[in-house]
């Protein structure tokens, strides 16, 4: 499941600033390989858009992913990773 909300200072407008936070929770997933039970991941994120012209957004955002391996014989048990990202989304 996943849930997340955000907030725009203006809608799409030019100069419009935006706020938002996700959560996502899967089970059964195992990262580049075949679904492991028992296995379970969290992902949460935090960001900022800007709203640059019409068309032209920019993001920054952090995040953590929460990983428990199902597989107790595996050598990557729990991981735990914290990551930034930026970029930006053309739309038109």
């Amino acid at each position: 499941y996943t849930a997340g909300i955000k907030y725009l200072t203006n809608g799409a407008a030019p100069g419009s600033i935006g706020i938002g936070a996700d959560f996502w929770h899967g089970t059964g997933v195992q990262p580049g390989a075949a679904a492991v039970a028992g296995s379970d991941m969290d992902f949460y994120s935090v960001g900022l858009t800007y709203q640059l012209a019409a068309g032209i957004l920019l993001y920054v955002g952090a995040g953590v992913v929460d990983y428990t391996d199902g597989n107790y014989t595996s050598s990557t048990g729990d991981i735990k990773q914290t990551f930034g990202q930026t970029g930006f989304v053309f739309n038109f």
